[in-house]
């Protein structure tokens, strides 16, 4: 007998609109989409509107309507207000644990108002929660990402499946097809096993603090392990393929000259994106949104993590909280900074490992 996961009591079941906010990037609103899928197929009756950000409107787009803010305008809190009003949401849940979100959810009055708290760690913010948001649940919780989110539904008495989904974010038939044509055009139709390797400001600790210096030769020198791994790569008979965003395009075609033969696939379509990655037979970054926009294409992958000194969060805790989710991964450790030499053998193994 199939077990029933939604209570008999549970408001899900008289509301007729909900509104889920992630007003946050790419990767974390990939995060958000097995949640709310697995409320749409228990509440079909249910009007389900996402208010996303312009990074993450388009991993909703096969899910729910969208409705974009940008969370950097001072206009924020106000449309965020009016989207409530508008369409006279019952329940708004809110994934993203921004104050002036919760005050606009409580402006609106919405009858039930659901999100994280940060516990006793900030007593002052959680005790300015109990007026904004009647339904409040613990943040902080030892798990994925993913499997966090479910619990703001089981506040509301929907529990979660004994197998949370996977990533919801497929690729159209028309990206498929442009992909390909792309993955040919690049690769030259070779038969050799393809690695796609992401270039971004986060590949090393040290990068991240200069991210915004595209000139900056620590830039340079911190890609050191880019150029080793393409070069080791190329000796086993592999070609490796950069991947980039469109924003990062200008230096990473500066450090690819340096490269011999470099092949560069961008593009601003991460439908088109998750296509080409389809066509790969392995892709290596650092964590961030690429990496789950790889778990959506269920190419395996070798995701780095750096300790963010700044949060004092350690690599255990970063690859429990946000490695990939449904597809296989290896998880390879940058200790930090000005140690490349003692961790690239380590990525080129498990490279090596993953495809052979």
């Amino acid at each position: 007998m199939e077990e029933k996961l939604l209570a008999p009591n549970s408001p899900l079941l008289r509301a007729k609109t909900l509104i889920f906010v992630r007003l946050d990037g790419l990767g974390d609103s990939l995060l958000a989409t097995p949640c709310i899928a697995h409320l749409k197929e228990q509440c079909p009756h249910l009007k389900v509107v996402v208010v996303a950000s312009p990074l993450g409107a388009p991993v909703f787009r096969d899910l729910a309507e969208v409705v974009i803010v940008d969370p950097k305008s001072e206009d924020c809190p106000q449309e965020i207000y009016q989207t409530i009003i508008e369409n006279k949401a019952d329940i708004v849940i809110s994934f993203t644990e921004k104050r002036y979100v919760f005050q606009a959810m409580k402006r609106a009055n919405s009858t039930f108002r659901v999100g994280f708290t940060p516990g006793i760690g900030q007593p002052l913010k959680s005790l300015e929660l109990l007026w904004e948001l009647n339904h409040r649940v613990d943040g902080r919780v030892n798990c994925h990402e993913v499997e966090r989110f479910f619990l703001l539904l089981e506040e509301l008495g929907l529990k979660r499946p004994s197998v949370i989904p996977q990533l919801t974010f497929h690729p159209n038939s028309k990206e498929v097809r442009e992909a390909r044509e792309k993955f040919l055009q690049i690769t030259n139709d070779t038969e050799k096993k393809i690695c796609a390797i992401q270039l971004m400001p986060r590949w090393h600790i040290d990068l991240s603090n200069n991210a915004n210096d595209k000139t900056s030769e620590q830039l340079q020198n911190n890609l050191q392990v880019v150029s080793y791994l393409y070069k080791k790569l190329r000796e086993k008979d592999i070609m490796p393929v950069f991947t980039c965003a469109p924003n990062d395009r200008m230096w990473a075609e500066r450090f690819l000259s340096t490269l011999e033969e470099a092949k560069l696939f961008v593009s601003d379509n991460i439908g088109l994106f998750v296509a080409f990655l389809q066509n790969c037979h392995l892709f290596v970054t650092p964590d961030g949104g690429s990496a789950h926009l790889c778990a959506c294409a269920k190419t395996p992958q070798i995701v780095i993590f750096s300790r963010d000194f700044s949060k004092s969060e350690s690599i255990e805790y970063r690859s429990t909280r946000w490695h990939p989710w449904g597809s296989p991964y290896k998880i390879v450790a940058d200790p930090g900074k000005n140690t490349a030499y003692r961790w690239q053998d380590d990525l080129l193994n498990a490279c090596l490992e993953q495809i052979f």
